[in-house]
């Protein structure tokens, strides 16, 4: 009924059939019930368990019990939340039905697993450190200046992928769903002139974006480092045009990373694949993710100061997870003083006690 009335998705209808029309029956007979009456309060206490080393096995299976080959990379223990997921069906189903129709007495309780949030350095997602990141920008660069590649990956297209790169790791947005989405009318450049130490000026190149954050369905607005980035793709997608009139134009509209041949979206996987042929090269292929700019980006804007609030609203964090980087900079910038030794100094005079 609730799916007929639009109130779950096919997905979610999918599961709540398989969770009844599989687990629970094989759940049953493993515990050996026939009827709901026989089913205990405490009864799906096992249910966890269970699912994690017997139920899963039951995934990719014909009417015989035989393994289907197109189904075989499905055949993996479920995650927690999944199984958080299933418990809540069960739940609802004595509550909603089982009860009401005084099948049983009461829902019964199904311990959910928590889900714990990892602090962001120890993910594959780490930030780069910063001789990793100047050794594979230097390689992303040549990457992109070589002539002789494969015919998949032409030179104009490996240039736009090097300066999506680059400013991925100025800005810090997600590159798969806000970085390839975002379009020129989005972006507006405006030039800084900073003083130097040494007395000298430097103009820099500042990019404000308008970027729509997919994950928490709204939009956010900032100024970021990397302006002369955006320039330099915009000018090189018009020299490409200059030479060949049948490439790619950008205008108002457009995509600001498109393919300069066709002008369509870029293909995240193409990118990956790239980004993840550099870092091979550099031995470096587990080390680091594409989103590791994001996370590169964090931690150089809180090291260089600038406040956790301002970070959370440039990148679209929660709080939480910025002052978690904040705390993990904040160990590795005290280790000198959290590791002193005190070589050659006397313990200085506590007094005695007098009794």
């Amino acid at each position: 009924m609730r799916n007929a009335g639009g109130n779950l998705s096919t997905t979610l209808f999918r599961a709540h059939r398989f969770l009844f029309q599989v687990y629970v029956p094989h759940y049953a007979e493993y515990k050996g019930w026939k009827l709901v009456k026989d089913i205990p309060l405490d009864g799906w206490i096992e249910y966890r368990k269970w699912r994690m080393e017997e139920g899963w096995k039951l995934i990719g299976l014909n009417e015989k019990g035989k393994e289907r080959k197109s189904s075989n990379h499905l055949r993996r223990p479920p995650k927690d939340s999944t199984v958080n997921r299933e418990a809540t069906m069960i739940q609802e189903w004595f509550k909603f039905l089982l009860v009401p129709e005084k099948l049983a007495t009461a829902a019964p309780v199904i311990q959910k697993a928590k889900q714990r949030r990892e602090d962001p350095s120890t993910k594959r997602n780490r930030p780069f450190s910063p001789s990793d990141y100047s050794k594979i920008q230097r390689r992303f660069r040549k990457w992109a200046n070589e002539k002789e590649l494969s015919k998949a990956q032409k030179a104009e297209w490996r240039m736009v992928v090097y300066l999506f790169f680059l400013i991925s790791t100025n800005v810090g947005w997600r590159p798969d769903s806000e970085g390839l989405e975002i379009t020129w009318d989005r972006l507006k450049i405006r030039k800084r002139t900073t003083r130097l130490p040494n007395g000298e000026n430097k103009d820099e190149w500042i990019a404000n974006l308008k970027i729509w954050d997919r994950k928490n369905s709204r939009e956010r607005e900032g100024n970021f480092l990397g302006g002369e980035y955006f320039k330099r793709l915009k000018e090189f997608y018009c020299e490409c045009n200059s030479k060949d009139p049948s490439f790619h134009l950008p205008s108002r509209n457009s995509l600001i990373f498109a393919d300069p041949q066709t002008g369509k979206r870029l293909s995240y996987t193409s990118i990956s694949y790239a980004y993840k042929q550099v870092l091979d090269s550099l031995g470096m292929k587990d080390d680091y993710t594409f989103y590791s700019c994001r996370s590169f980006y964090v931690n150089e804007r809180l090291k260089e100061g600038v406040e956790v609030f301002t970070v959370a609203k440039q990148t679209g964090h929660s709080m939480q997870i910025c002052n978690q980087y904040y705390a993990a900079l904040d160990i590795q910038s005290r280790a000198d003083e959290a590791t002193r030794r005190t070589y050659g100094k006397k313990k200085a005079d506590e007094g005695e006690s007098l009794f």
